[in-house]
C-alpha cells in the first residue's frame, strides 16, 4: 500500500522550534511529482524518542500547517515518504522509539479543535497500517489512543517507565487544547 517513495533530502539539523519538549529536530524535504514541496520534521525527546510531522513547505508559517490535507492525488507517496524518512533514521539507530498523531483537516483559522475532531482520522489509519505492518511486534511494542488519533512504537529495548512518561508528556503537550488526557492502549498485533 505505501511501498512508494519520493527522493528525500536532509535539509537541516537544529533545537526545535516549536514543539517545546522536544530537545531537537531533523528537518527533511521532498517533492511530489507535481512539484508540490513538503518538509517532515523528526522532533527529538529525551529516552530515543521522536516524532514525525510534515506539512507543505507552502504553509510553513501557517499555524494549522499540519492539518493540511490537499487531495491531489500523492497522499499514499507523501505518508510513504514520511514512513521511509522514519525507517531509515531507525535503520542508523535501532533502539529509537516513535510516535505521531494523524491530525484532522484543518478547520477555518480561529475553530478551536475538540476531542471529536481527532478520534480515529483517516490520517491516522494509515500511518497505523504502514507502521505496523512494516515493522512488526519482534522490536516494537505497539501502543494507540484511537480518541486522539495517536500512535506510538516503543523499542522493546528501551522500554522503561521514564520512556513511558516522556510520551505521556509529549502527547498531552500537543493536545493541550482540547482538555483531554492521554490514555495509549496496546495494541495487539
Amino acid at each position: 500500500m505505501l511501498d512508494s517513495f519520493y527522493r528525500y533530502d536532509l535539509v537541516h539539523r537544529s533545537k526545535a522550534r516549536d514543539f517545546n519538549p522536544a530537545i531537537h529536530c531533523r528537518v527533511y524535504r521532498f517533492k511530489t511529482p507535481s512539484g508540490r514541496r513538503y518538509y517532515v520534521e523528526l522532533d527529538f525527546l529525551p529516552e530515543n524518542f521522536c516524532v514525525i510531522k510534515f506539512y507543505p513547505i507552502d504553509r510553513k508559517r501557517a499555524r494549522n500547517r499540519y492539518q493540511c490535507i490537499l487531495n491531489d492525488g500523492f497522499a499514499l507517496g507523501v505518508i510513504g515518504t514520511c514512513i521511509k524518512i522514519l525507517l531509515d533514521y531507525i535503520h542508523e539507530n535501532p533502539r529509537t522509539s516513535f510516535g505521531f498523531m494523524g491530525v484532522p483537516k484543518s478547520k477555518h483559522a480561529n475553530d478551536k479543535f475538540s476531542v471529536g475532531d481527532f478520534d480515529n482520522t483517516s490520517r491516522y489509519k494509515i500511518y497505523l497500517h504502514a507502521v505496523v505492518n512494516r515493522l512488526g511486534s519482534k522490536t516494537f511494542l505497539f501502543e494507540k489512543d484511537e480518541r486522539i488519533s495517536s500512535f506510538c512504537a516503543i523499542n522493546r529495548a528501551q522500554d522503561s517507565k521514564e520512556l513511558r512518561a516522556v510520551i505521556k508528556n509529549a502527547f498531552e503537550f500537543m493536545i493541550t487544547d482540547l482538555n483531554a488526557s492521554v490514555n495509549f492502549t496496546n495494541l495487539q498485533t
